[in-house]
């Protein structure tokens, strides 16, 4: 049981994108991490069109739907930095395990773990602000969806 485990782990460690292996030497992975992509208000609707197809609705109405368009963005980006997250803990937590068996002592084994959690920080802000970008692209295409709602109730 220990053993598929831990070949589970490996696989899966396998999976995730390694910014550096504990020893300095770089570790690219030949898989996806399989989390959805950060990435999705460039998939939105154009909110002209979007819009329009409500035109027959109110303008309050057509409103609440470019609000909830937003709030599903937000929340597909909040999944896929969620799971980015928990992949790229257990890989650190992997990772981390390997410093101990690298031999050294005491004082190598603390200098890969630094090592380890200072590029797995690293790692993480560009998915930070990548993701904060999107969400601000979210709130815009709402903004820009609510103001062709109003254009439209107006005609």
């Amino acid at each position: 049981m220990k053993r598929i485990s831990l070949v589970s782990a490996v696989v899966f460690a396998a999976t995730l994108p390694f910014p550096a292996r504990a020893g300095g030497l770089p570790f690219v992975s030949p898989i996806s991490s399989g989390c959805p992509t950060v990435e999705v208000a460039g998939n939105m609707a154009d909110p002209n069109i979007f819009a329009s197809h409500a035109h027959t609705m109110n303008e309050k109405q057509c409103d609440s739907l470019c609000k909830h368009a937003v709030a599903e963005c937000k929340q597909v980006i909040g999944t896929a930095v969620a799971c980015y997250f928990k992949s790229s803990g257990k890989a650190e937590a992997i990772e981390d395990g390997a410093c101990i068996d690298q031999g050294g002592g005491a004082s190598a084994v603390k200098a890969c773990k630094a090592t380890v959690h200072s590029d797995f920080a690293s790692s993480r802000q560009p998915f930070r602000n990548l993701a904060t970008e999107q969400a601000g692209l979210c709130v815009q295409w709402g903004s820009d969806c609510a103001t062709q709602c109003a254009t439209l109730s107006n005609q």
